[in-house]
């Protein structure tokens, strides 16, 4: 008979039946609509969609139209970055596409040469103003703190009035659009300077996105910033309970994802020579969807191991789902549990508002043991976990008067 592990409801698990992880879909999607636009292409246009079938052209793949895939991505790529922790941390973000377009407008502003083939620049903002032919740190530092302000106002409302993520950030997309439209009256601006067009050339985007990426990961795995994100998105008031500035912590989501939205929409202007309006239309879809895709991808490697292992992840985590929060019924302690470096840890003891110190906790790979001292009873209780069936955690219990017991916490 199959080993199972017994679920919510009593419900049986045959770990040896998930012979396809789920994550597999998603590559298995990709395959297939790259497969779909080959075929398409040879049928319709008779013309491969990734090969080369150019004649007196070398090389296998057609890596022109590659090239210009990757760029595109790459720039939806950078918003997709900030999108991604914010979704992570339980929010949405419907701006980013018209926070584009305003950052490159106001930005491209700044970053205009002062005469074009030895007259003056007719799309100068600011010609009477003397802003001309000004260092590219100039407009880099403007469009960061468009993005930035954006941000800002994008986590306060939704951190300290409570407006729902997709009611603050839609109004921000009308205003940044709006704003964007505003800023030349609807007029394109155009001709930058050498420096500040050379940010998008070649495979610039590329590095950039790939550089984001590289160290947003690192930021989001090893630092205390990224695991308060997974935190608040997986439980807000038991992350509160923590100790965690949820509110702090969510506008620094949000200006993170503004300032990197500003940052694609230097590269977009910079790459394009040019900056209008309508920049950026849709890109906030395109980096949900990007964003989505890459938090279900996160756990692949994991995956591929269980498929190669079904019974591994059941081997390393024998209570999967301990972390999270539990009550004591008999005296309404709260208890918040987490998994931190491949161990479950107690975060904090809490009752009618006040925080019990814990004196000492043990994880020894299946049992996860704690105590704390309780000065009205003013004696240590120590608590034993014991099985674990959906939202009820058994546990055993002892007082340092030798009396003892076993109950069941519940989940909140």
């Amino acid at each position: 008979m199959a080993k199972s592990e017994a679920g919510i409801g009593d419900l049986k698990y045959d770990a040896r039946r998930r012979a396809w992880p789920n994550e597999l879909n998603i590559l298995l999607a990709l395959v297939i609509i790259v497969a779909a636009f080959e075929i398409l292409g040879r049928l319709l246009l008779g013309e491969s969609f990734l090969l080369n079938t150019r004649e007196g052209v070398p090389g296998l793949f057609n890596e022109q139209r590659l090239q210009i895939i990757i760029l595109q991505v790459s720039i939806v790529g950078i918003i997709a970055i900030g999108v991604t922790q914010v979704i992570i941390s339980g929010g949405i973000d419907l701006s980013s596409g018209s926070i584009v377009g305003a950052t490159a407008m106001i930005a491209m502003s700044f970053a205009q040469v002062a005469l074009v083939n030895g007259n003056p620049n007719p799309k100068a903002i600011f010609m009477a103003e003397g802003l001309v032919d000004l260092p590219v740190i100039v407009p880099v530092l403007v469009g960061i703190g468009c993005g930035l302000i954006a941000g800002l106002i994008n986590g306060s409302l939704i951190a300290y009035t409570r407006i729902p993520p997709f009611i603050a950030t839609l109004g921000m997309m009308v205003a940044a659009r709006g704003l964007a439209r505003w800023w030349s009256k609807g007029n394109p601006i155009s001709f930058p300077t050498e420096s500040y067009a050379a940010i998008g050339q070649g495979m610039n985007p590329v590095f950039i996105f790939v550089a984001l990426a590289i160290l947003f990961q690192l930021i989001l795995t090893y630092t205390k910033y990224g695991k308060h994100c997974y935190a608040i998105g997986s439980n807000e008031e038991a992350a509160r309970i923590t100790g965690i500035k949820v509110e702090h912590h969510k506008v620094l989501v949000y200006v993170i994802a503004g300032v990197l939205a500003s940052v694609a929409a230097i590269v977009l202007s910079s790459k394009n020579l040019t900056a209008q309006a309508g920049m950026g239309v849709m890109y906030e879809l395109d980096a949900i969807a990007m964003a989505v895709i890459a938090c279900s991808c996160s756990s692949l490697i994991p995956s591929l191991q269980n498929f190669q292992n079904p019974l591994s992840s059941q081997k390393s985590e024998p209570m999967p789902g301990l972390a999270g929060s539990w009550q004591d019924p008999e005296t309404s302690d709260l208890f918040v549990i987490a998994w931190e470096n491949n161990s479950y840890v107690v975060k904090s003891i809490t009752w009618e508002g006040k925080t019990y110190e814990i004196s000492s906790q043990n994880w020894d790979g299946s049992t996860l043991t704690w105590s704390y001292y309780d000065a009205d009873l003013n004696m240590t209780v120590t608590y034993q976990t014991t099985s674990l069936s959906g939202d009820n955690l058994n546990v055993n219990w002892s007082y340092s008067d030798g009396s003892n017991g076993t109950e069941t916490l519940t989940r909140q």
